[in-house]
């Protein structure tokens, strides 16, 4: 008896991901390079920008493919590969304690700014 978790088209799909947005990262990383913005490629950087896409992109997969033309999955992969480093800086920089109060701003009536989080001292200390 086996046990199939994942299909082989699945497994398929997330690999061609993977290259398609491993493809967009070093573009971009070889244009930071020209542009003298990088002394040097960094494979590291295009590895971890490339694996932060590829969740991103594997993720909206059948949305759009329902949404729009599949061949468009090659444009957006690597669309998004280029941007893959300049999303992990922007999940770095979010706050718990701002997505705790959007989420409850909109799902209820509770207003988290009378309550004080361990990072609200960090961003004193910070400023």
């Amino acid at each position: 008896m086996t046990l199939n978790l994942v299909n082989v088209s699945t497994i398929f799909e997330l690999l061609l991901t993977f290259i398609i947005c491993l493809i967009g990262s070093s573009i971009k990383d070889i244009y930071d390079t020209l542009k003298d913005k990088d002394s040097k490629v960094n494979i590291l950087k295009i590895l971890i920008s490339s694996i932060m896409s590829t969740m991103v992109v594997f993720s909206l997969s059948d949305y759009i493919y329902k949404s729009i033309n599949p061949k468009l999955y090659l444009l957006i992969g690597t669309v998004v590969g280029t941007l893959g480093f300049e999303i992990i800086g922007f999940v770095s920089n979010l706050s718990i304690k701002k997505i705790m109060h959007s989420i409850t701003k909109k799902v209820s009536n509770i207003d988290l700014s009378d309550i004080e989080f361990e990072d609200d001292d960090d961003e004193k200390n910070d400023k």
